[in-house]
């Protein structure tokens, strides 16, 4: 018995578990940090407003 398909089968899983982990970690570090994030373009946004009150 071959274990070729296992192996293939669990390289699949981990990069999804991988890629899934890195998009969380960052919308998680946006927020973090203040910021909002939009799904739509991908990117971490700030409220010029808000960053000029609290400086």
């Amino acid at each position: 018995m071959t274990l070729y398909p296992l192996i293939i089968f669990m390289m699949l899983v981990i990069a999804i578990v991988v890629y899934t982990i890195k998009e969380y970690l960052k919308v998680d570090s946006c927020l973090d940090a203040g910021g909002s994030f939009d799904y739509e373009l991908q990117k971490c946004e700030f409220d010029n407003a808000e960053q000029e009150s609290n400086t």
